[in-house]
């Protein structure tokens, strides 16, 4: 507060100030009747609380983390050698970020919001729905529900965040393996405890 007569002072820096001077009276009041044991046990727990809590909220699949996994979709692209489509949906399927390299074949655009779409609506990457959209695999005909929309091929993975879908990315414009590929390095940066596939 002295500082900020002569200097500026952010102000969240003096709220926060202000809520510690509270926390610290706060648990001086308790360490007054409570043992040491039992203040240490109460305080990690609000502790533990309050940073779960923020983890979940920084945790979420938003426009930040799309543009992030559309840059590394795009420098392995390149790497490979293949102009590409990448799309992101959040949880509901809805569009959030469209991304196209100049050279990308144009049936590329749909076909990444679509695998997109598939991996949120199935909760599942799409290079495994093939197997089970047959007879033997107890689904046939998956790729004509939805209006036509699911696809049966790789490039589309889902996003985790606690266990919950937050999202999903769709990679077009190579082979169904090389999609993958560009799709997987796409979700490097994100952990392997939010994602539901190997990152």
């Amino acid at each position: 507060l002295t500082l900020s007569e002569v200097e500026p002072v952010r102000s969240e820096v003096i709220r926060y100030l202000n809520r510690l001077s509270d926390a610290v009276y706060a648990l001086s009041r308790l360490a007054e009747t409570w043992r040491d044991e039992e203040l240490v046990q109460t305080v990690r727990a609000a502790v533990e609380k309050a940073l779960s809590g923020r983890t979940e909220k920084t945790c979420q699949f938003d426009l930040a983390a799309a543009k992030a996994m559309a840059e590394r979709a795009e420098a392995r692209a390149t790497e490979v050698g293949l102009d590409i489509s990448f799309a992101a949906v959040d949880a509901g399927g809805n569009l959030i970020l469209f991304h196209r390299m100049p050279d990308a074949l144009l049936a590329s655009i749909q076909v990444a919001v679509d695998k997109a779409w598939t991996a949120a609506a199935m909760r599942v990457p799409t290079d495994g729905l093939a197997q089970v959209a047959t007879v033997e695999g107890g689904f046939p005909g998956l790729a004509t529900t939805n209006s036509g929309r699911v696809v049966l091929f790789g490039g589309g993975v889902p996003i985790f965040a606690g266990g919950k879908l937050v999202g999903a990315i769709g990679v077009s414009g190579g082979t169904s393996e090389q999609d993958v590929d560009i799709a997987r390095s796409a979700t490097q940066g994100w952990s392997t405890n939010q994602t539901g596939v190997d990152s």
